[in-house]
């Protein structure tokens, strides 16, 4: 149910539970993703216990669905001369200091007698100024950005389009004490993916069925460029399903399914095998779901986002769309679903890469988890993406062996190998529903190797030692006596965990040995 907040001030004070609120604006000038992606970020933080707020300026009435249901309060701002008219402030660009200051002086109105224990921002028209303004009457700030391009007064900051290696130029922009997380691994996705991400195989197939949609932005003439392109005997067998905000007639070669402004993607994307449309936030769903998407950026803000995507071979994208002739388009994409094998591995990279955890990654370093909540499970083959997530951190890199990042296509063979393995047994470490770790052990004769590591939200929490032993306890593998390890020179913290667990130390010219015996580790 949609609530409206009448004497706000009074009605905030009320509340004595952990208080969340986020500042955004949802209209049809700046799209759903931002409202879409708090709204994620939101569920995950009420299901901690956390009473959950929003704080709009602007909201269009068709985004209003997404609140439906849901046990947040939505307040909206009060109208002023300076923000009469929406259509003359651009939403993409940074707003004046002046209205940045009206607004926050409007928020802290609203917050003023209440304990706000987080505050999270995600629009492009406030910066700093708004931020530091705010400062004082929250406990902690988070900003969720699209870009690395402007100053901030924020405790966390989020770019889900920025990799790692930029968090150099991404510090130039934040205070020194300010906790940075980037790339598509925190994609704030809806929990709904993650479920249907768990029944999805990726298996080399023929090309079926076409998604062609461009997210809650309609935009009619795209969805009539490339129903053209369709409209070709090449395409024969395929069926386009299309979402749209009004039905397009006068086209009948090829198999068509019509959504017209349908409450969810999730489905529809699920039995997709390819995609066309925007570049927004629904890139990253389906990538999720190991969906190939050809991206069209609707707003500036959309391209270097595309842009990174593609560098790293994860969509197909053209910068000047408009000027593409039609049968150029249609070459491009026939060829694209006719690769058969490598269009495969680019579902196998795509379906691997977004593990659609993101919302509970964050939540979880928001507010952590007693070491009380530890759980360990079976790992499963569903397990892959987050698996090769792990395998591949930098952190986990520079500790192995190897020093070297592994493929998708041999990280996929390794995985299910170990799966099936006898003499291997895999476990999964959660914290409310969120995997943050894995213990897997090797056999031989009477003795069981021992691998370990943890998600980079929880590895300064000292939580290695108790996974270790929650692994030995919950160890099937039959006949093991002894518990072995190889940790490398440089991998301090790895070694003081064993050492303080009571195994035996070996050492060689590159790597320390340990061993011990099961029960003596069962029985401390």
């Amino acid at each position: 149910m949609l609530l409206k907040l009448l004497c706000l001030e009074e009605k905030l004070s009320k509340f004595n539970y952990m208080n969340v609120v986020f500042r955004i604006d949802a209209s049809n000038r700046n799209g759903m993703g931002h409202l879409s992606r708090c709204c994620n970020l939101a569920e995950s933080i009420s299901e901690k216990g956390y009473k959950v707020y929003f704080i709009l300026r602007f909201l269009d009435k068709k985004f209003k669905r997404l609140f439906n249901k849901k046990n947040y309060r939505i307040i909206i701002l009060p109208k002023n001369k300076f923000f009469k008219d929406e259509k003359k402030i651009n939403v993409e660009n940074i707003w004046s200091k002046k209205l940045q200051k009206i607004d926050a002086k409007d928020t802290k109105k609203i917050i003023a007698k209440t304990k706000i224990d987080l505050l999270i921002i995600d629009h492009y028209g406030l910066n700093f100024h708004w931020e530091k303004i705010l400062s004082s009457k929250v406990k902690k700030s988070m900003v969720i950005s699209d870009f690395v391009n402007r100053k901030h007064f924020c405790d966390y900051f989020l770019n889900q389009n920025v990799e790692n290696n930029k968090e150099k130029l991404v510090k130039k922009f934040l205070p020194r004490k300010c906790q940075i997380f980037l790339g598509t691994e925190y994609s704030l996705l809806n929990k709904k993916y993650y479920d249907l991400k768990n029944k999805i195989k990726i298996k080399p197939k023929k090309v079926n069925k076409i998604l062609l949609s461009f997210g809650g932005t309609d935009v009619p003439f795209l969805v009539r460029k490339f129903l053209n392109i369709f409209e070709s005997k090449k395409f024969k067998g395929i069926t386009l399903t299309i979402v749209a905000n009004q039905k397009i007639k006068n086209f009948s070669k090829v198999k068509k399914v019509f959504y017209l402004n349908p409450n969810s993607l999730e489905k529809i994307i699920f039995r997709s095998d390819f995609s066309i449309g925007g570049g927004g936030i629904t890139n990253l769903e389906k990538m999720c779901l190991g969906v190939p998407s050809l991206a069209i950026p609707l707003s500036e803000n959309q391209k270097e986002s595309l842009k990174n995507l593609k560098k790293k071979n994860l969509i197909y994208f053209f910068k000047n769309y408009k000027s593409l002739k039609t049968e150029n388009l249609r070459k491009f994409i026939f060829s694209i679903i006719n690769s058969k094998n490598k269009f495969y591995l680019k579902r196998l990279k795509i379906f691997s890469l977004i593990d659609g955890l993101g919302s509970l990654k964050i939540c979880e370093a928001l507010f952590p988890s007693k070491i009380s909540d530890l759980k360990i499970r079976k790992t499963q083959m569903s397990d892959l993406p987050i698996y090769f997530n792990w395998v591949n951190e930098k952190n986990v890199v520079k500790n192995s062996f190897t020093n070297k990042k592994i493929g998708i296509k041999k990280h996929s063979k390794w995985f299910k190998n170990k799966i099936k393995s006898k003499k291997t047994s895999m476990y999964v470490l959660e914290v409310c529903k969120l995997p943050i770790g894995q213990v897997r052990f090797e056999a031989s004769n009477n003795k069981a190797k021992i691998d370990y590591s943890l998600d980079n939200i929880v590895r300064d929490r000292k939580w290695g030692k108790a996974i270790i032993k929650l692994g030995i306890k919950e160890l099937k593998l039959p006949r093991i006596k002894f518990i072995n390890a190889e940790v490398k020179k440089q991998n301090k913290k790895s070694i003081s965990i064993f050492k303080n667990l009571g195994f035996r130390e070996g050492i060689s010219h590159s790597k320390y040995f340990y061993s011990a015996n099961k029960q003596e580790l069962l029985r401390k």
